[in-house]
């Protein structure tokens, strides 16, 4: 209960800001997750504190634990982050990443992590996820000043990769 409630206002935070609340929040989380010895909460949680830093403007923060994500995730355990977090962190920390690299101003890096995650995505069948692989993916194209990208992600449900 405690790490569900840290998530949902963590999230509130980061969507809402103070994104300081939300940082401060996202390091409870993940003190919660690793006295648990959960490996799933540990991945949720240390995604979630990537993405804070990145959008705290810690490039270099938010690369190292957005990669440390996606080196303890296991794809064996998808089906319980999706069921317990509504979404597969291994996507979210790929096309989060792939925001990063565009700042960065690494565009192949960038268009190789969308690639990922829409690909990851896809391959889980899980809806949420990707269609945040693709939102992130259009906003993404669009920091690349790739309109046509942008548009072409933005309309990717008309060719197929989400269910009416």
């Amino acid at each position: 209960l405690t790490f569900s409630a840290l998530r949902g206002l963590q999230s509130f935070y980061q969507v809402r800001g103070p994104l300081d609340t939300s940082r401060r929040l996202a390091e409870r989380l993940g003190q919660v997750a690793e006295a648990s010895g959960d490996k799933v909460a540990r991945v949720e949680a240390m995604r979630r504190l990537g993405w804070c830093l990145f959008c705290l403007g810690d490039f270099g923060g938010g690369h190292q634990l957005l990669r440390d994500t996606l080196a303890l995730y296991e794809p064996s355990n998808a089906r319980r982050h999706i069921v317990q977090h509504s979404v597969d962190p291994a996507v979210l920390a790929r096309i989060n990443l792939a925001w990063l690299k565009a700042f960065a101003g690494a565009q192949a890096k960038a268009e190789e992590e969308i690639a990922s995650a829409i690909g990851y995505g896809e391959s889980l069948g899980h809806g949420l996820s990707l269609a945040y692989a693709l939102g992130i993916g259009a906003a993404v194209h669009q920091t690349l000043d790739q309109p046509d990208r942008a548009a072409q992600r933005a309309a990717d449900r008309h060719a197929g990769r989400l269910a009416a």
